[in-house]
């Protein structure tokens, strides 16, 4: 069901906006266990601290205010084969649970973990195969969706568990056709699928294709899917509906679905885009567009572009490496027809792995890059933002507070780290209490602490390209010694405009 109470903080959070720094102001640093592959940085919605996954398995809690780390979970094992991860947490709707799932050799677990405890509510039976992506509650916690696919991308599968009977598996799919992407998720879409159980059905909605065969030497072509639990009339048990027989492409990353559950933005193999913003999962998307192919040439971006919004008009994002675009949302063609980026920014040669993160008044997108830098930057313009070297490695997914204030980012090594990007509102929360065993706080701040050298030596603090330009937008300000853009009054207007609307949406609330 559509939440109320969502869409009137959705209200509130367009009118909140937070005056930007004009330079990341480091906060702490903590050590965890190497990041990478998906595996990212997960805000806790009490506000109460920053989960944290690793490749190796575990997950663990940081307080946002100083590092102190509060909890740590890795199941236990016979220790012959290494624990593996590669997706977040997910919070149950209440908040006082999170999920992930852990491959511990040919098979794939999912754990229920209490928030702040980190105790064991419930754990899955083994699941065939190596877990793929984030496993998300569906259906107000009924059911957990999960992927999961054999060791040799053979096959790929999707699977569900009944939270109600034990976390128990009630449905599981399988093909043969090559492993399955992680899933893009939507809740309650509306006006509703129509996928194996009838138009109209509101259920929780799950959407993936195929991923890169573990092999893969070229492109290969690829699938659509798509799965709801049917409605309680319905007369059918579940059933995943392939909606696209057939793509030139597969993915590495879950799509971005808007509107409803009715748009979607994909970053797909070949460095290109595909979107639907007028005819859902049609086999032509509504927009395609092309960036120069990265190495190798039939790659896909390992990252879920961001937008401003359930209905966008800015999406950011853009190919395998090299580079890092924002695009008009409703308005994505062939280069040959005339389409191109509002701005894209060179990223000197190194790619963005982590999903880049929109600010909750959409006025900055902030992305990190395998060199180490960390950007923020109107989606809009290109303009009005920063760049900072870190001096290591970026590949896990950041995230940021839920007033956008801080920007929390982790290295593959396990580094993570807070800067403070904008005004801050939140209030000093009450941590969870930490688990037994929770191990000392590591609060070093210089290793990721912003620097005149990045890694290397020097960092490329290159300005954002505009279409036909081949420089920064015209009539920009020169770039200052150090090559960080000066802020410009770009922000002041969008500050202007949110304390209007907060003020509009506070009346309507008394």
């Amino acid at each position: 069901m559509v939440s109320f109470k969502a869409a009137a903080l959705a209200l509130v959070t367009l009118g909140s906006a937070r005056a930007q720094f004009a330079d990341p102001v480091p906060k702490w640093t903590a050590t965890f266990r190497p990041m990478l592959d998906n595996t990212g940085l997960v805000w806790a919605p009490d506000d109460s601290a920053v989960y944290a996954t690793s490749s190796d398995g575990a997950v663990a809690l940081f307080s946002p205010d100083d590092g102190t780390v509060l909890g740590e979970f890795q199941p236990s094992g016979d220790g012959t084969v290494p624990f593996s991860c590669n997706g977040e947490v997910d919070f149950n709707s209440a908040g006082d649970t999170v999920i992930y799932a852990v491959t511990e050799g040919d098979s794939c677990k999912v754990y229920a973990l209490g928030h702040g405890s980190l105790d064991v509510k419930w754990e899955s039976p083994e699941l065939a195969g190596a877990c793929e992506g984030t496993p998300r509650y569906a259906d107000e916690d009924a059911y957990v969706f999960v992927t999961h696919n054999a060791a040799d991308g053979s096959a790929g599968r999707f699977s569900v568990l009944d939270t109600a009977a034990g976390a128990t598996v009630i449905y599981t799919t399988e093909v043969t056709e090559g492993p399955f992407g992680p899933f893009g998720f939507y809740p309650s879409p509306f006006p509703g699928g129509n996928y194996g159980a009838g138009a109209g059905n509101t259920n929780d909605l799950a959407v993936w294709g195929l991923k890169p065969s573990p092999s893969a030497t070229g492109g290969e072509n690829g699938g659509v899917w798509a799965f709801q639990m049917p409605p309680t009339a319905a007369l059918g048990g579940p059933n995943v509906t392939k909606i696209v027989e057939t793509t030139s492409w597969r993915h590495a990353s879950p799509p971005r679905i808007a509107n409803m559950g009715q748009w979607a933005y994909w970053l797909v193999s070949r460095s290109a885009i595909r979107a639907w913003y007028s005819s859902p999962w049609t086999v032509g998307a509504d927009g395609e567009y092309s960036f120069d192919r990265g190495v190798p040439s039939f790659k896909a971006a390992p990252y879920t572009p961001a937008s401003n919004g359930d209905v966008p008009t800015v999406m950011c994002g853009g190919p395998a490496d090299a580079s890092f675009a924002c695009m008009d949302a409703t308005n994505i063609v062939p280069s040959e027809e005339g389409g191109a980026p509002l701005w894209s920014v060179n990223t000197t040669g190194n790619g963005v792995y982590g999903d880049p993160v929109m600010s909750p008044d959409y006025s900055r997108v902030y992305w990190a890059d395998s060199a180490g830098l960390v950007s923020s930057a109107d989606p809009s313009t290109g303009m009005d933002g920063w760049t900072a070297p870190s001096g290591v490695i970026l590949e896990a997914n950041p995230v940021l507070s839920s007033d956008g204030g801080r920007l929390f980012f982790a290295d593959v090594t396990g580094n993570i780290a807070c800067w403070d990007v904008a005004e801050t509102t939140l209030p000093v929360p009450a941590p969870p209490v930490p688990g037994p065993g929770a191990p000392a706080p590591a609060p070093s701040m210089e290793s990721l602490a912003p620097s005149s050298d990045g890694p290397g030596g020097g960092a490329d603090t290159s300005m954002p390209t505009v279409p036909g330009d081949g420089g920064g937008p015209p009539g920009a300000p020169p770039t200052p010694a150090g090559g960080v853009e000066t802020p410009t009054s770009a922000g002041s207007s969008v500050a202007v405009f949110s304390v209007i609307a907060a003020s509009i949406v506070a009346a309507l609330f008394l």
